[in-house]
Order: structure tokens, then sequence, then C-alpha cells
């Protein structure tokens, strides 16, 4: 329910719960770990359903050494004279500073540096410098959102290509140097909140106030004086997925456009008919069937999953699909729905077996799908005109489910965009 509705939130006890957390009687939750564990569970679900960023459709800019011109609505205390290890927040504090920034990104809720600090206080001088696996990991634990370490073994071009890849893919970084600008002499923390469509510009996380804030910069000048050893990879949440192109105004965003090219298009059809879609895996009965391919695309990309969706063909794969996922149905094409019409074939004898595949894309009566098909080999781009009345399915009146309130764009996107 709560993957399927954005008004329903899980605080899942089960998922974390284990038997060192509960008393004699496996009841109740013990007064030495388990009392803690359930309050953090609830209280995260609360964070999630919290008010969104005040810094919707920007990126926050928190400098760690000039409180009064960061952008802070909701804080009331000043971070900048913080105790940070053996000094302040101001004189050391640019881990956590950019890493609240990114945070802020990353849930879409307002986090500030001392709530990065609350996390991992207690391990460490300079948190950040002595171990930045662990604890971009403890924050990402917190606020429930993905950290991949990222380790660079060959060196610049390495560190250059991992920082394209990760970007283009919708994660941010969380990355250190020592020089010139973004860095510092003595060492600097800085976080990138994304990557420019030149795949070369990006957007800065600066929190030192005498380099001017956040900015853009070339990937190479970033890289230039980074620390070419590891880097922290981080993909939001945002409440239902990740918002790191606009924060909180869409948070299930990312660089998929309401109809894809027909080029973005042919990637999904290329990616379904390569290696890297299983038949086993996803529980096909072939992939050159089309009630396979919009079975793929719907347990794949959608927050469906891998739930069986019944049937008998490709008459049923919109209606089915509509009543595992409580999505609506109608006549009227839309990008991303799935269709499903009732047509003869010999192969189904003398019952409308019909045929399914998926919208992604309508321009006027243009209908254009990826679909799979007997008579082609596996998944393929069809243009179809509305009407020339083939949307029509006499079962269940409704010709197309509409997929896009629990499409995973950002799944979607790593497909298309690379």
């Amino acid at each position: 329910l709560a993957d399927a509705n954005d008004n329903y939130y899980l605080a899942d006890w089960a998922a974390v719960a284990d038997s060192s957390y509960f008393a004699s009687d496996s009841v109740h939750p013990t007064s030495n770990g388990g009392y803690e564990k359930w309050v953090e569970v609830i209280s995260n679900a609360l964070v999630s359903i919290s008010n969104c960023t005040s810094h919707a459709d920007d990126y926050p800019q928190y400098f760690q050494n000039d409180y009064e011109n960061s952008d802070h609505e909701n804080s009331d205390q000043n971070w900048s004279s913080i105790p940070y290890g053996k000094s302040t927040v101001s004189n050391a504090g640019c881990g956590p500073t950019s890493m609240a920034m990114l945070t802020t990104v990353a849930t879409g809720k307002d986090v500030y540096p001392q709530d990065i600090i609350d996390i991992t206080s207690g391990y460490g001088s300079y948190t950040w410098t002595a171990d930045p696996a662990i604890y971009d990991k403890l924050v990402g634990e917190k606020y429930g959102f993905e950290v991949e370490q990222v380790n660079v073994m060959g060196g610049y071009d390495d560190y250059i290509e991992k920082m394209r890849d990760y970007l283009k893919k919708g994660y941010m970084l969380h990355i250190s140097g020592a020089g010139t600008d973004p860095y510092t002499s003595g060492g600097h923390y800085v976080g990138i909140f994304k990557i420019n469509d030149d795949n070369e510009t990006v957007l800065v996380a600066d929190s030192w106030k005498q380099h001017g804030g956040n900015k853009e910069m070339t990937l190479h000048d970033v890289a230039y004086h980074g620390i070419h050893g590891s880097i922290s990879a981080i993909k939001g949440n945002g409440g239902n997925g990740p918002c790191n192109d606009n924060l909180c105004s869409d948070s299930n965003t990312s660089s998929v456009a309401e109809n894809l090219t027909e080029e973005q298009a042919q990637k999904i059809a290329d990616y379904y008919n390569s290696d890297k879609v299983s038949a086993s895996e996803w529980g096909l009965s072939g992939k050159n069937n089309c009630f396979s391919f919009s079975k793929w695309f719907t347990n794949a990309l959608t927050s469906i999953g891998k739930t069986a969706i019944p049937g008998s063909g490709g008459r049923d794969f919109a209606h089915s699909a509509a009543e595992v996922g409580n999505l609506e149905e109608g006549t009227e094409a839309r990008p991303y729905a799935v269709f499903s019409v009732t047509k003869s074939s010999a192969i189904c004898g003398s019952a409308p077996c019909g045929h399914t595949g998926i919208v992604v894309a309508v321009d006027g009566d243009d209908i254009m799908t990826v679909e799979a098909n007997f008579n082609r080999p596996q998944a393929d781009i069809v243009h179809r005109n509305a009407s020339d009345g083939y949307f029509v399915n006499t079962l269940y009146g409704n010709t197309f489910t509409y997929l896009d309130p629990i499409l995973d764009k950002t799944k979607l996107g790593e497909i298309i965009n690379n």
C-alpha cells in the first residue's frame, strides 16, 4: 500500500527488529536498545511525511563560516559557532555543512549542519577527514537514502569518468581535495548537485564563503585538485523518489520528459532485447511476446515490483495491472500508459487474445509505443494512429492503465540517457 499510495507511509519495524530488541516475552522492546530502535523507526517515518524543504525549485546554500548569509529559514541555531572536533564548524566544518546541503536535496526536507553533526559526533576530531566512507553512510542510514562508496584506482582519468558516470545516473557526489577553488590549501569538502546536459559542467555545493558559494564549474576543474581515492555517491529518496534536479517540487523527477523521443524509445527496446534483461529473473515466458514486455516494464520500472500480474493474454494485461496497483484506467492514450486491445489472433483460437504494449509518446493522433510481438524479434517501436480504431478493448472497456504515478523515472532515466 505504501508503494502504491503517496499518502500512505510505512514505519517498517519488522524489517529491522531482531530478537535482541525484545524482552523474554518476545513482544515488548528492551530498555537497552529495543526502545531506541523502535523510536528511530517511527521518527524516520514521520520525517518522510513532514513538510517539504523551504528550498523547493532551488538548491540550498549553507556557509560554514557565515551563518547569517546562509539559507536557514527553520534553523534557530547558529551552526558556525558549534564546536566541531578540536575547532568549530566555521573553521573545520566543511564536511557536515556540504553534506547537509546534499541531504536537503536527497530528502526534500530541510537538514542543517547541526543535524549532521548530531549524527556523527563522537567519531573523531575532524569527522570527514578521518573516514568519509563511514560518516556519509551514517547520514544515509539516518535519513533513508542510498550512499555508495566508489573506489577510484585508475588515477585522474578514472576519477573523472567515475564522477561523470554517477552524475549522469542521477547521483550527487561528496568529494574532497586540496588546492585552489573549489578546495582550500588545507583541504576542503564539497558536494556536486548535478551535471548539465553537456556532461561536463557541474553545480558545486561549496560551504566556504570566500569562494562565493555554490557555482558551476567544469568537471575537470573540480577533479584537478581532488583527492582521487574515493567518492561518496548519493541518491536521494525525496519521499517518493530522487529529487536531485529540483528538490521537492516534484519528488519523483529525473531527466525523463513527458514524451520520449524515438531515440530514447529505441533504447528501451534495445535494453529489453539485450542480455541485461533475463526472462527467468522477471518470470517471463520468453521475451518475444507482448505480455512479457509489458510485464517486464511494469515490474522493473514501477513500484509494483516483482508482483504477479494475472491474465491469459495481451487483452488482460492493462486491466490486471490496474487491479494489482490500484491504478486509474481510461480510453485516452497518455505517455507511460500500458495498453491492452482485443484483436483476434490464430494462436488464441476463437477468443480474442489481444495485444499489449507501452505508450511512450503522444503527439496529436500519433501514438508511439514500444511493444513486443511474435511476428517481430522481441521489442520494437511502433507508430499507430489514434483515429484508426486500433485502441479498443471490448472485454474491459478501458484500453489504457496509467503507470505514470508509480513510474520510477530514475530507473527509466538510466536506460534512456545512457
